[in-house]
């Protein structure tokens, strides 16, 4: 049968157990309906590229136009978009004062990480990124084709939907979803299970213990029946493929729920 991938991607971001046990269901739903299911990985140095590169856009070819145009129209810009903002157009020592108090006292060490490039470049130093980010997809459609998947099962979030007092804080955990947004991959959502009392009854772990611990913590707590889904991801330009995958599989989970 055909081959479909399920991504193993080296983050520090651990998935809950509903989580993990909706990527397990759909393995064995893949398997059953006939396809060859492999495992797919996405290494740490891979995810670091993607984030840096992201960010550098984000950062000097995104924001400042968004902003721009939402200030012409009359709207009052979001609260991320007006810090992202100040962020940028702020000097060094404003910048050190964010990052010092994103690592020590909001204790975000993860995701002061992730927005190291989000930050004003030079032309030359943003070329280097654009190039780079070039490379990088075509680097992944090669590994892509080498793999021979047609399609891979990813988690969305490594929770299930967040509460809105985490929502904010979590605003910078997105590595399942950023390298999608580089390469252009088609992905579209299923629903796959509903939280159970089973994954309710230890403590997430993660070794890190800091402000994105407990946002989890916290969207686990009272989450009992809340729904799972996964992603499903096309090659570029595969979209009627990817489609038809998420089509036969949510079909069988719908008959089949767990």
């Amino acid at each position: 049968g055909s081959k479909i991938g399920i991504l193993r991607m080296e983050t520090n971001i651990k998935l809950t157990k509903s989580v993990q046990r909706a990527m397990d269901i759909a393995s064995e739903a893949l398997k059953k309906l006939g396809f060859q299911v492999v495992e797919f990985a996405i290494t740490r140095e891979e995810v670091q590229t993607v984030k840096d590169c992201f960010y550098a856009m984000v950062a000097n070819g995104m924001i400042s136009g968004t902003a721009r145009e939402a200030i012409k129209q009359g709207e009052s810009l979001l609260g991320p978009q007006a810090n992202n903002i100040r962020l940028m157009t702020g000097g060094k020592v404003d910048r050190i004062l964010v990052d010092f108090v994103m690592r020590h006292l909001h204790n975000n060490k993860r995701g002061n990480d992730n927005i190291r490039n989000l930050r004003k470049m030079s032309e030359e130093e943003f070329e280097d990124v654009l190039k780079e980010r070039y490379e990088f997809c075509h680097r992944f459609a090669q590994k892509w084709r080498d793999s021979g998947i047609e399609a891979l099962i990813s988690p969305i979030w490594p929770s299930c939907a967040n509460k809105l007092e985490t929502a904010a804080k979590l605003g910078l955990m997105l590595d399942y979803a950023l390298i999608w947004n580089m390469t252009g991959f088609p992905a579209g959502a299923i629903p796959v299970t509903q939280v159970k009392e089973s994954d309710l009854g230890d403590n997430y772990e993660d070794g890190f213990e800091d402000l994105w611990t407990d946002c989890l913590r916290e969207n686990v707590k009272g989450s009992l029946n809340l729904p799972i889904g996964l992603q499903v991801i096309g090659y570029s330009y595969e979209d009627e493929q990817t489609l038809g995958v998420m089509k036969v599989l949510d079909g069988y989970l719908k008959s089949n729920p767990q």
